[in-house]
């Protein structure tokens, strides 16, 4: 089944539109009703977790990812055109331990990153796209990653960009990016440029399947626009000295520690200011109105369990509102008659079985708890009313 996206998104805009104005008229922010004892939580956890517990070798790192990536810029914000982002779901945060994978072609990737690359510290990796299926525009990976060294920065620009195909391109105004193009035979072509500022290596790729002859010049227009805004954020980023990295504590405000962990060890789970949630998201400018509606600050993810919180009780409900309302995210699942048991607030969603090309994804339920905003997902029905009941009573214990 093809879903028509530009119908469902202009319906999604309006929905959130509607369904937020009339959730704050009237917010539902008593949970005083709700006889937590009575809760079905099957076996999960309904108490906060030591903050040593999501501690590791490479937290320190993925906190100061993390930091970068509140410093790099939404594509959305300097080229309007890019409203989508991470279609993929790909990883986003760079560390040591888990180097960059995307310099395609140029035999530099995870495997052998550090060992060609020498002098990793962390980074940031974005995405946007003009439409939300990656193939019908124009799209955008950039890079902004930290080295323990200028020169360390440098080395890495030149060892990469030397091994790319393509040929050389200027940037007007960018005398010191490296850029090359590859015009497309079957696909439109492919613009990958590269720069350093400091201990940073800033890096874009734009490609563009649809435009027929490859029109560089456009695209060089997009990569500029990307290093003159990735430069003016870099102003404020504060570098976490290298002795200090892995002292840095994942969570925040105690927030991970309330938000339901998953039991698979794959999954990170990290606290993220609202920007860097943003740039985790598939609707990354649908979504920026609604956290800026609610007043969000932070997100946190647990991998099956997420929660965002908001600037107060009616901004939360206004929140859940916008991220059920019409989502794209909820394509394949329909509206449940049934709920946690002793939590009728919680809106919840079933695999839809008339919709057979999407029957992996897995049920979610939605609740507010005061300021929170929560999302969560289980392997069935049940599964997902019991990780919600608990991920309720986590959210009743977090001010």
């Amino acid at each position: 089944m093809r879903v028509n996206m530009r119908n469902t998104i202009a319906l999604t805009v309006a929905a959130i539109t509607i369904s937020a104005a009339a959730a704050c008229s009237n917010p539902n922010t008593n949970t005083s009703d709700v006889e937590l004892d009575k809760l079905d939580v099957g076996n999960y956890q309904t108490m906060p977790v030591a903050a040593e517990t999501f501690q590791t070798s490479e937290s320190g790192a993925l906190r100061e990812a993390i930091n970068i990536g509140s410093h790099t810029p939404l594509p959305f914000e300097y080229d309007h055109r890019f409203e989508f982002g991470n279609y993929f779901g790909y990883r986003q945060h760079v560390t040591r331990g888990e180097p960059p994978d995307g310099f395609d072609n140029t035999g530099v990737d995870a495997e052998n990153f550090n060992a060609e690359i020498p002098g990793l510290v962390a980074g940031w990796q974005t995405f946007g796209q003009r439409r939300f299926e990656p193939d019908f525009g124009r799209h955008i990976k950039t890079y902004t990653l930290r080295f323990e060294t200028a020169s360390a920065a440098t080395n890495a620009v030149h060892r990469i960009s030397e091994r790319a195909a393509g040929e050389n391109y200027p940037i007007a105004d960018q005398p010191n990016t490296i850029t090359k193009v590859t015009p497309g035979v079957f696909y439109g072509g492919t613009m990958e440029s590269w720069t350093s500022h400091h201990e940073m290596l800033l890096y874009i790729k734009v490609g563009d399947p649809v435009s027929r002859p490859y029109e560089a010049a456009e695209s060089a227009s997009i990569a500029k626009k990307f290093f003159d805004k990735q430069l003016a954020m870099l102003n404020d980023y504060e570098p976490t000295s290298l002795a200090e990295i892995s002292k840095l504590q994942l969570d925040i405000d105690n927030l991970l520690a309330h938000t339901l962990p998953s039991d698979d060890g794959r999954i990170k789970s990290a606290v993220y200011p609202a920007r860097v949630a943003l740039s985790l998201s598939k609707y990354t400018k649908l979504m920026s109105n609604a956290f800026t509606d609610a007043g969000v600050d932070y997100h946190t993810s647990g991998g099956l369990s997420r929660v965002w919180r908001a600037r107060d009780a009616a901004a939360a409900e206004r929140l859940s509102t916008a991220l059920r309302s019409g989502s794209l995210d909820l394509i394949g699942l329909r509206p449940s008659d049934t709920h946690p048991p002793g939590l009728p607030s919680a809106k919840c969603y079933e695999v839809d079985p008339t919709d057979p090309s999407y029957a992996n994804i897995p049920p979610q339920c939605f609740i507010t708890v005061g300021r929170f905003a929560a999302r969560i997902g289980g392997a069935n029905m049940q599964d997902t009313h019991q990780r919600t009941a608990a991920q309720y009573k986590l959210l009743t214990l977090l001010k």
